[in-house]
């Protein structure tokens, strides 16, 4: 990078960071992320997430960041979102349904004559960026991911509850929220006061 920066006029100065140096800017933006994971996790019924939960619940934070215009950004008017990829928010796509809401994917074989079941029990986790208003579900029976056109919001019951902490148990993932670093070690909430044991 060094022969680039100088192979330009002027010069573009690099400022490397050294490997325990904090870039104030981003640690903002880690603790943002990170107080938007754990309020979003603490409005969810669930206690215990599988990991395909937890993966998506932290991307759709940083990811929902982007939906309106920052103080300090380039467009006092238009979000990030708007500027990069040019799609406005759309109310029964984007916020309609809720990370988390138990809903059902109608599901219409070719053959109707079957006793397959009609809906797919699921748990939703997001909207697509296809331009079709597809949502991506937690398939509740087979712990994946898929993608399904229509869904239909339904009251959570306890059984489907006990159902997210059985698959959250099959994927060894631990009780509650704990987010970690690359070296494993917990990063608590900088509200919490030193030396209090929260577990």
């Amino acid at each position: 990078m060094d022969s680039y920066s100088l192979a330009h006029d002027p010069p573009i100065r690099m400022n490397y960071t050294a490997a325990q140096e904090h870039v104030p800017r981003a640690e903002r933006n880690n603790r943002t992320i990170k107080e938007r994971d754990r309020s979003c996790y603490h409005g969810l019924p669930y206690t215990h997430l599988p990991r395909v939960m937890v993966k998506y619940l932290v991307s759709e934070a940083a990811h929902k960041l982007n939906y309106f215009p920052n103080k300090h950004g380039v467009s006092r008017h238009y979000s990030p979102r708007m500027l990069v990829h040019q799609e406005i928010l759309h109310f029964p796509r984007h916020c309609l349904y809720s990370f988390g809401d138990y809903v059902q994917a109608v599901h219409e074989p070719n053959t109707k004559n079957t006793t397959a079941p009609r809906t797919l029990d699921c748990i939703y986790l997001r909207p697509t960026s296809s331009l079709q208003g597809d949502h991506e579900l937690l398939h509740l029976q087979t712990n994946w991911v898929i993608t399904w056109s229509r869904v239909i919001v339904i009251p959570l019951t306890p059984s489907i509850i006990q159902q997210v902490h059985a698959l959250a148990i099959a994927d060894k993932m631990p009780l509650g929220l704990k987010i970690q670093n690359r070296t494993n070690e917990t990063l608590f909430d900088s509200a919490w006061i030193a030396g209090v044991d929260y577990d």
